[in-house]
């Protein structure tokens, strides 16, 4: 049979044979069964085909046993098992047991793996075959359509044949599904047959693993229980230790600080009992304190007595010899002056001999090339000058340092020479007659001068004050002498001190020689009827030469010229007043101060 239609009838009609099916026997040949029987008959067994392939399903589900729980509990109970057991002396037994306990679950759980993946691989056999089988069925069905009536009455219609015929191809078409039915339903027989014994095997294994997985968890549930109260007893016995042995720590803390209280006590016993002695000490040093304090006080309220009323009688003393002081100073001002003062040639004279000797005395050094080379660079750039200065120049260096000691202990102020002395005079004279100040000479030394504006009043006391000083340097006991000698030796110490630090001679009897004539000629200036000051120029000042300034290091200086000041090398000398005093706006320059322009412009 074609799947598209049916063969041609044969000439004569064949018989059907019993290997077909069995439906049709000898009598069937005179009496064959009817179309609707063949039809009912072949339903029947498509409806067996059918209940038989969708009883058919897959097994029932025999997975892996979940042990995920069991095995968390062992995990739980080992882990408490490991913190219980870490410091008793059975801690390495236990803990091999328990390695031994998990390598025995670790070797259930593998066997358990297998036997889940054979069983995975048995039901997808029967998956696979019961596909197969649904296929077949699917074909019986399509088999079965073309047995349908009405495909055999349009068969009927289009081809004319005989009754006969068409129950013959109806019964050859039924032995083919009826062969192909038996073979199907053979073929299930046998993989239901396969099934049953895989599903048994599992069963079987399944049961010899849970029993025996059963018997392990017995027995590491027993010897759980075992390492458990073993560990409670080394517990308790670890517990009973701590406990006598803190017993005994604190019997002997209790013994210690008894001891401890006791010997505190007889301390303070001991304590109070100094306590008690000091205090009879101290109230008897107390008394005798008491006693002294008195008479000392005593004495020294005599003793002030005393100091006051000598005091007073000697206040009155110098009361009286100031008052004859005052009466013949008095009597000085305001008698007729004899005084002849200076002239101006003397004075150009005597201020030129010490402005050489001061000179000499700088170049020595020089003369003789017996100087510090380190210390004579040092010259040239001496602190706060703007300009470095040639060796040719050091000398003048040397001389305006010499001039800056001289001017600040012999020429500042008219009283200065005298030192402490002329420092207490030259005070209350600038008090006296409202303090003021003259220009400066160096920019690195003191002021030149200290005096308050020139007038009548102030001139004449400073010129008889200073007289009567001088008048007392003849004295051997005056004060004044001794105070004018003591400023004459420390000056004098002070530039031998500094021109040794450059010169590799001995200077001294020269230094004397300009300090006593700087100082008989600041004493001489002091008693002038005018004023005499010295001068100079502040660094950097722009000034113009001729009468007032003269430029040393260039003696080709031209009279009107201007040039900016590095340093002043020698002061100047100048007259205010007339040569009686008075006529205080007039001033006359007596010697011009020798000055070091820059060359830097």
């Amino acid at each position: 049979m074609a799947s598209g239609g049916y063969e041609s009838a044969p000439a004569a009609p064949a018989q059907p044979s019993s290997s077909t099916g069995g439906y049709g026997g000898e009598d069937d040949v005179h009496d064959p069964p009817s179309r609707n029987t063949y039809l009912a008959k072949g339903k029947t067994m498509l409806t067996k085909t059918r209940t038989k392939l969708a009883n058919l399903v897959a097994p029932e589900d025999n997975g892996p046993v979940n042990i995920e729980g069991l095995r968390d509990g062992y995990d739980r109970a080992i882990g408490e098992l490991r913190k219980k057991c870490g410091r008793t002396k059975y801690a390495d037994t236990l803990l091999f047991n328990i390695s031994t306990m998990a390598h025995y679950v670790d070797t259930l759980q593998s066997s358990h793996a297998q036997l889940a993946k054979r069983y995975d691989g048995a039901v997808s056999t029967l998956s696979e075959r019961n596909t197969a089988l649904y296929g077949i069925g699917d074909k019986i069905q399509v088999e079965m359509r073309k047995l349908d009536p009405s495909i055999l009455a349009d068969v009927s219609k289009t081809t004319p044949a005989p009754p006969q015929m068409l129950l013959d191809v109806l019964l050859e078409g039924y032995a083919r599904n009826q062969g192909s039915i038996s073979t199907l339903t053979y073929q299930f027989h046998q993989a239901e047959k396969e099934r049953s014994n895989i599903q048994r095997h599992l069963d079987d294994e399944r049961g010899f693993h849970k029993s025996r997985l059963v018997k392990q968890q017995q027995i590491h549930a027993r010897e759980l229980n075992d390492m458990r109260q073993t560990h409670i007893n080394e517990v308790r016995e670890l517990q009973q230790r701590q406990i006598n042995e803190l017993d005994n720590v604190q019997q002997t803390r209790l013994n210690e600080l008894g001891f401890a209280r006791r010997e505190r006590e007889n301390a303070e016993h001991q304590h109070r009992l100094e306590i008690q002695e000091l205090n009879t000490v101290q109230a008897g040093q107390t008394a005798s304190l008491h006693s002294e304090i008195n008479s000392l006080k005593s004495l020294h309220d005599s003793k002030l007595a005393n100091l006051i009323a000598d005091y007073e009688s000697q206040l009155n003393t110098q009361k009286v010899i100031s008052d004859k002081e005052k009466a013949a100073l008095r009597k000085a001002l305001t008698s007729g002056d004899r005084f002849q003062p200076m002239a101006d040639q003397v004075l150009s004279s005597r201020f030129k001999d010490l402005i050489l000797l001061v000179s000499k005395l700088a170049g020595e050094p020089f003369r003789h090339k017996e100087i510090n080379g380190q210390r004579l660079e040092e010259f040239g750039r001496q602190e706060g000058l703007q300009q470095w200065v040639p060796r040719e120049g050091h000398r003048f260096v040397v001389e305006n340092m010499i001039w800056g000691n001289l001017a600040a202990g012999c020429f500042r102020s008219p009283f200065g020479v005298l030192g402490g002395v002329g420092e207490e005079m030259g005070g209350m004279w600038s008090q006296l007659f409202r303090r003021g100040r003259s220009p400066g000479y160096l920019q690195h030394q003191p002021p030149i001068s200290e005096c308050p504006p020139p007038d009548d009043l102030s001139e004449r006391w400073r010129h008889t004050t200073l007289e009567a000083l001088r008048r007392s340097l003849s004295s051997p006991t005056s004060q004044a002498k001794a105070s004018h000698a003591t400023h004459l030796s420390i000056l004098t110490k002070t530039l031998v001190t500094t021109l040794s630090s450059i010169s590799l001679q001995d200077h001294t009897p020269d230094i004397q020689n300009i300090v006593n004539g700087a100082s008989s000629l600041a004493l001489d200036f002091g008693i002038q009827r005018y004023r005499l000051e010295i001068f100079g120029a502040g660094e950097n000042e722009e000034v113009e030469m001729g009468e007032m300034f003269e430029d040393l290091n260039d003696l080709t200086w031209v009279k009107g010229a201007r040039g900016r000041v590095l340093f002043v090398i020698s002061p100047g000398l100048k007259r205010l007043g007339g040569t009686r005093g008075g006529s205080w706006e007039q001033g006359k320059v007596i010697i011009p101060a020798g000055v070091y322009l820059r060359t830097d412009g």
